[in-house]
């Protein structure tokens, strides 16, 4: 009867060592996978990059609209004999149309602070509509300060729209909060609350890469 060299054996038993050890590491990998699948999307639905984004969008634009009512302010305060001597009602529009300057800017400024995009979809559209709205109003706002009193005419095609706007936007953004659970609010994550993910094991970790 022939004997088997024990070499082979030795290498066959390193062979099945490194198999087992790959297949650990798969099943870790796929464990790490599965651990981390919820973490990922919930990632996905609260991208800090957007909330950073819509919230930066909403300060620039609410500091700049601030500092254009005080230059409305000082443009009515060194040219008000020659804006409000013909006609009260003219010097009434343009302080009127001033106040809603203000008004924009306080609320772009707030939106700014505050705001936390939801995790639902419907709720998120909403936020982004209500959003929207708000940043095209101090727009509307400005044209008319500078437009409508000199149309010699009460009404107010630009004042009127840029006040449904901030409606609209307002209301949705309070609709996107209605009967809003604990949970969703606080599984949000913002730019300032991002939490890192856990680090794999070096071998799922490496696996994980490729």
């Amino acid at each position: 009867m022939k004997t088997v060299a024990s070499g082979p054996r030795r290498s066959s038993g390193k062979g099945n060592s490194k198999c087992e050890l790959r297949n650990a590491e798969l099943v870790a990998s796929r464990r790490f996978r599965n651990s981390h699948f919820a973490f990922r999307i919930s990632l996905f639905y609260n991208r800090p990059a957007m909330h950073t984004k819509t919230r930066l969008l909403h300060k620039i634009t609410g500091i700049l609209t601030v500092f254009i009512f005080l230059g409305t302010g000082a443009y009515m305060r060194f040219n008000s004999p020659g804006l409000f001597e013909s006609d009260p009602a003219v010097r009434m529009m343009f302080r009127s149309t001033h106040i809603y300057i203000l008004l924009a800017g306080l609320l772009n400024v707030g939106l700014g602070s505050y705001l936390i995009l939801s995790q639902q979809k419907w709720r998120r559209i909403l936020q982004q509509i209500g959003s929207s709205l708000v940043l095209i109003a101090p727009l509307l706002l400005i044209c008319a300060f500078f437009y409508e009193p000199t149309s010699r005419s009460l009404e107010r095609p630009l004042t009127l729209p840029a006040m449904l706007l901030l409606l609209i936007g307002t209301v949705s953004h309070l609709v996107s909060t209605a009967r809003r659970s604990s949970v969703d609010g606080r599984s949000a994550v913002t730019s300032d609350q991002l939490v890192e993910p856990i680090p794999a094991r070096s071998g799922s970790h490496r696996l994980w890469k490729r």
